[in-house]
């Protein structure tokens, strides 16, 4: 499936996954090396009053639910993924989530604006010729291609 997804949502409703530092290396998931991530991962969360209310998790990096996967794979028959057990001790509530083992593309223009000395990016600019065939969701903002 060629597709990317960038958001800009407010994260109030995403549960929070807690130690997650100590128990999963952030370079190995931004790097893509997916096969140093064990098959199953088991992280305690804390949710807010609605619980597990979101299909899609952004922060601190991508994870689908089970039945967005399920979606997912309709378009994808060969997406590979990783899965995470994410248990909420407070509700005592667990939620199967997926890892999709996806490629990175980069995709950004010369043209974006940064903030902070380049540490986070303040307008978002697609390269048309490094996207190629990618499809892109739109969220939020109206984004631009160049």
């Amino acid at each position: 499936m060629k597709y990317f997804f960038i958001s800009s949502i407010s994260k109030a409703h995403q549960p929070q996954l807690q130690n997650w530092f100590s128990i999963l290396n952030p370079r190995v998931v931004n790097a893509g090396r997916y096969h140093e991530i064990p098959e199953l991962t088991h992280f305690d969360v804390s949710t807010s009053e609605e619980g597990f209310g979101t299909d899609v998790i952004d922060a601190p990096f991508f994870l689908i639910s089970a039945p967005f996967f399920k979606v997912a794979s309709m378009y994808d028959e060969d997406l590979q993924f990783k899965k995470f057990r994410l248990h909420d001790p407070q509700k005592i509530v667990a939620k199967l989530y997926l890892l999709p083992t996806l490629p990175h593309v980069d995709a950004l223009s010369d043209w974006c604006e940064y903030r902070n000395n380049g540490a986070v990016i303040s307008r978002v600019v697609l390269d048309k010729k490094k996207i190629k065939y990618w499809h892109i969701s739109k969220q939020e903002k109206e984004m631009r291609v160049q």
